[in-house]
């Protein structure tokens, strides 16, 4: 019983409600966004989105975060066709485990989900197809504060992505295994009575290669890039 003791009590120490530390945090923000295939097009436009996070710290960081994008974007082939007003529609979600260190490394999952719905014809008349893309990631970062300013970097391995494109009533679905992401973000914090406000900026870039072919049909090299803000309210 004593040795029992002797492991349970230490346990119970390491994660003592007294020592942990919870945060919510809830916000919305805007970013410019360019996706480009070399030497065949380019989408680019304005989304705005929503974004919340929920903190756990108690000698170890457990971090969830989900943010929900919405927007239009403007379409341009590299044969001079063109289209503006295309819906996308952008859901980011990712758990984040590491230490709870300044700064603080950390590992996770991530999943990230795109959909573009033209429903409309080109300048030329070409019917655009609806696109639904699907990412899994494992994200590798550092993060970190200094007084009331915090900074992040991170590295996202691609671990599987899928292409749905759906073509007059048919569904074509192609597999990406090579790519990665990269993200950069430093944030201000100020503090009001009970609550914080954080302002923020950040840079993401994803870089894709060619998927698997089937039948002829294969989704190209493709670049992501993102520059925004948001503002949170942390409590």
């Amino acid at each position: 019983m004593k040795s029992i003791l002797k492991i349970l009590i230490p346990l119970f120490l390491l994660v003592s409600p007294a020592q942990a530390r919870h945060s919510v945090e809830v916000g919305v923000g805007t970013f410019y966004s360019l996706y480009t295939e070399p030497n065949f097009m380019k989408d680019e436009g304005i989304m705005f989105s929503t974004n919340a996070s929920y903190e756990y710290k108690n000698k170890f960081l457990l971090r969830a975060e989900g943010k929900y994008s919405q927007g239009e974007v403007d379409y341009e082939s590299e044969r001079g066709d063109s289209l503006d007003g295309i819906k996308n529609t952008q859901l980011d979600s990712r758990l984040k485990v590491g230490l709870d260190n300044n700064p603080s490394i950390y590992s996770g999952f991530g999943y990230r989900y795109f959909l573009g719905s033209p429903d409309k014809k080109t300048s030329k008349g070409y019917q655009v197809f609806d696109r639904e893309v699907t990412y899994y990631y494992l994200p590798i970062g550092i993060s970190g504060e200094i007084s009331s300013i915090d900074f992040g970097f991170e590295y996202d391995h691609l671990i599987i992505g899928k292409v749905e494109n759906h073509i007059k009533g048919n569904k074509f679905t192609n597999t990406q295994t090579k790519g990665h992401g990269i993200k950069m973000e430093v944030g201000l914090t100020k503090k009001l009575k009970e609550l914080k406000v954080r302002f923020g900026l950040y840079l993401q870039d994803w870089m894709i290669k060619d998927s698997n072919n089937v039948n002829g049909f294969y989704e190209p090299e493709n670049n992501k890039i993102e520059r925004g803000g948001n503002v949170s309210i942390g409590f």
